[in-house]
């Protein structure tokens, strides 16, 4: 691998030069979910299709300054039929390949840095967007959306664990008025506003934000959205790969793919966890303690999602 501080100007140059837009929107990829639910990994995985390249988190406010310009705050909402100019602009650019990083974030290799120079197609991969994601879906047609969605204990503990909470931009963790300001922002009906209102912890907080991000993507369905549990992709590994692109459309790389499933991402640090994916995703029993676990099933109450140890019924509730 070549060092990070070697290359971290020249690629930046690199993709200053490469992403000028001219990419097609209709084979663009989007993946999206909430920090810490295995968005990178699917990202890196199917970036194993030839002629594709990543793009990073384009609301990322320091690697792509022009997100904040264009209005996205940390946790965008946007309502389907919602007319705004700049976060069209914006995302019409992201999509079709006419917005670069600052600081761009993939595995800094020969090989990688070739294919990133010569692709034609994207995948862009988002832990910002869930909420747009309805209003995207209305005004775009990418190849497909893939919606990725982890058990609400694994996704905060390892959120604790890293810090990477979708606000750390600035601050550790959402405070009680930011998630109030989010809930009236959605629209939240007053029975749930109320209880938000009964906040007394940081993990309840955490719990409030990711049913929030659920609630969006999973009360909007959409042909151009597949629905994908992390759960099942570690369970089912090829066999739900395989169903993934065959949505997208790429099912005749499946075998290139599949070899890459059992790889950490870059996000995930191998000193301090498990690159076992079967322990990682049931990790959250052992990090949790029984008072923050009681808290998290407190906070999805007041959404009406529930879960029971491994389950979570959400993706079986209709909204």
């Amino acid at each position: 691998m070549i060092s990070n501080q070697t290359l971290k100007y020249p690629l930046y140059l690199l993709d200053k030069a490469k992403f000028r837009g001219g990419f097609d929107v209709g084979d663009t990829i989007v993946i999206s979910g909430s920090p810490r639910t295995g968005t990178t990994w699917i990202m890196e995985t199917l970036d194993k299709i030839p002629g594709y390249t990543t793009v990073f988190e384009p609301l990322h406010h320091t690697w792509f300054p022009e997100s904040r310009e264009a209005g996205f705050t940390l946790k965008p909402y946007a309502t389907k039929g919602a007319v705004n100019a700049a976060m069209g602009e914006y995302i019409g650019g992201v999509l079709s390949g006419g917005v670069s990083s600052r600081s761009p974030q993939y595995r800094r290799s020969l090989g990688n840095i070739m294919k990133r120079l010569f692709a034609s197609k994207l995948i862009v991969k988002f832990v910002r967007a869930n909420r747009i994601i309805p209003w995207m879906l209305e005004n775009y047609e990418p190849r497909g959306l893939l919606y990725v969605i982890r058990h609400p204990c694994a996704t905060i503990s390892s959120q604790i664990r890293t810090g990477y909470t979708g606000y750390d931009l600035y601050e550790p963790y959402p405070g009680k008025e930011e998630v109030l300001r989010e809930a009236a922002e959605i629209g939240l009906d007053r029975e749930i506003t109320g209880k938000l209102e009964g906040i007394t912890s940081e993990i309840e907080a955490l719990a409030a934000v990711w049913a929030m991000d659920q609630l969006i993507p999973l009360s909007n369905p959409h042909p151009r959205m597949y629905t994908l549990p992390y759960e099942r992709l570690v369970e089912r590994g090829v066999e739900e790969m395989g169903e993934v692109l065959s949505f997208l459309r790429e099912a005749d790389y499946l075998e290139t793919v599949a070899s890459d499933l059992n790889r950490p991402s870059i996000t995930v640090d191998t000193s301090v966890t498990t690159t076992d994916f079967r322990q990682r995703s049931s990790s959250w029993r052992r990090n949790l303690t029984e008072g923050q676990i009681e808290g998290i099933s407190r906070a999805l109450s007041w959404f009406d999602m529930g879960f029971e140890d491994e389950e979570y019924t959400i993706l079986d509730h209709r909204f």
